[in-house]
């Protein structure tokens, strides 16, 4: 191992002292680099920026207004929340944002199972195929169901309108 070292420091020294012979003269910098905002690319890289900026900007707008059907709902939503209008509105607010969302057409006409199911398949965690009964009582025989199944209905409603995937 020594024997290594020694090879590698004799092979440094008389490298050392083969350069220290040598007159090279000074050592030369480059001229500095100057760093000026006055090339082509700045300009166009500044106009990028700015038309991603105004890009982003137009779509948070459009996304913002697409989605006031969802946030109209929410806030009548909170109208049956607060007790000021009946469970069953949360119905008729559904059914309203889905109509809006997927179309007259197709939505208009559901219901019973069928509009359960579809409105399980367009939001994901919600189950009112599960509270089906409990909703039919509610809407056709004005029967108040238990605490835990309004909590249910109006979280799932909740959920279902902020969350449901339009088109």
């Amino acid at each position: 191992m020594s024997l290594m070292v020694k090879q590698d420091t004799l092979t440094t020294d008389s490298l050392a002292q083969i350069a220290a012979s040598l007159d090279m003269g000074p050592l030369q910098e480059p001229e500095a680099v100057s760093f000026t905002f006055d090339t082509i690319g700045w300009p166009i890289l500044g106009g990028l920026v700015l038309l991603g900026i105004v890009v982003l900007m137009v779509l948070q707008v459009r996304a913002y207004h697409k989605n006031r059907y969802r946030r109209e709902a929410l806030s009548e939503l909170e109208n049956v929340v607060n007790g000021k209008r009946p469970l069953f509105y949360s119905f008729v607010l559904l059914k309203r944002t889905a109509m809006h969302a997927y179309g007259r057409n197709k939505v208009g006409e559901m219901y019973g199972k069928s509009w359960y199911e579809f409105l399980d398949k367009k939001a994901q965690g919600v189950s009112f195929a599960a509270l089906q009964e409990r909703i039919d009582r509610l809407i056709y025989q004005d029967e108040l169901p238990e605490e835990q199944v309004k909590t249910a209905i109006i979280t799932n409603t909740k959920k279902w309108i902020k969350d449901h995937v339009s088109r």
